[in-house]
């Protein structure tokens, strides 16, 4: 007790505190310079993928380097989120998975502490997810992943009505594709029609934004119809959604071209096989081989779309005349 002096062993807490906190300060610092450093080698990943590709090179290598250096530099949510979109959209999935595993964790821990701020980044991380695993067939972890996403966003939507109920709606419509998927009819129309309400309502405001979606969902609705052999609807919701292309396509026809052209195709294949028209399955087949011939030079890999088309137009020749 005598030698263990209170003035003295203060006064070093006092001393060792100070530089406990210098010493924070600077790991803060440093991190933040790795997070800098780690958005620049981001930044030059996302250019990566728009810039010219020399003779040879190899833009996916070139790209996704930038991506591990970025990685390298700091594991933030950010970075593992953008490299596994990357990874997926070149269906490297087993890769992809991992990664959006760990952005979901890192993001989930900062939605306890700002929610507001993060939990649009859970759902939109719990939703690609659950599209990477219903593309590889796992359908149990998607409909949970979708589930969450489903929840998590509709509780935003309470609040913010206008910001996220077009995600509300893109939910539902990837749940009622995996629904399809899994032949679980019922629950599928239920998500189709509900993504439909709501997509119709968000196209009174805002037409060009979202009238391909109410297109789109009509598209899946009809195939649904088709599937339970409930012809009747099926008919009208290809034929609404047939109407907003052609509208669409004619404003816009680059990124509308190809869903008419496809639109077409399962018109024709309708009315050859589920209720037999020859003439309309003709008239639809010939619209859809004519646009495809106007896009084919700058999208060869539309080619089995013309392909069919054409088989389309030989298979009705063998049908009697109604």
């Amino acid at each position: 007790d005598a030698v263990l002096k209170a003035g003295e062993i203060q006064e070093d807490v006092g001393r060792l505190k100070l530089e406990e906190k210098a010493a924070a300060d600077r790991l803060a610092a440093v991190r933040k310079g790795l997070e800098g450093r780690a958005n620049e080698f981001l930044l030059k990943a996302r250019l990566s993928l728009l810039n010219p590709v020399a003779e040879g090179e190899d833009r996916l290598g070139r790209t996704e380097c930038w991506f591990k250096q970025a990685l390298d530099a700091a594991q933030t949510a950010e970075v593992l989120f953008e490299y596994a979109h990357f990874l997926y959209d070149y269906n490297a999935f087993s890769r992809a998975e991992p990664l959006w595993q760990e952005a979901l964790q890192l993001y989930r821990n900062k939605a306890e502490e700002d929610p507001k701020a993060f939990l649009p980044y859970v759902a939109i991380t719990l939703n690609n997810l659950a599209n990477l695993y219903q593309t590889t067939k796992d359908f149990g972890p998607a409909l949970a992943e979708y589930e969450e996403a489903l929840k998590i966003r509709r509780d935003l939507a309470e609040k913010e009505p206008d910001a996220f109920l077009p995600y509300v709606a893109d939910t539902l419509n990837n749940l009622g594709l995996l629904h399809s998927d899994t032949k679980g009819l019922g629950p599928a129309l239920a998500a189709y029609e509900e993504a439909l309400k709501l997509y119709r309502g968000l196209a009174e405001k805002e037409p060009g934004a979202f009238l391909p979606d109410v297109a789109m969902t009509l598209n899946n609705l009809a195939i649904l119809h088709w599937e339970t052999k409930d012809y009747g609807p099926a008919l009208a919701e290809f034929e609404e959604s047939l109407k907003l292309y052609r509208g669409l396509a004619t404003k816009a026809p680059r990124p509308f071209s190809q869903v008419l052209a496809e639109t077409l195709l399962n018109l024709s294949i309708f009315h050859l096989k589920a209720v037999p028209d020859k003439d309309k399955s003709v008239a639809y087949a010939q619209e859809a081989r004519d646009i495809l011939k106007t896009l084919i030079q700058q999208a060869p890999h539309l080619q089995g779309h013309l392909d069919h088309a054409e088989r389309l137009l030989e298979a009705n020749k063998t049908q009697p005349d109604a």
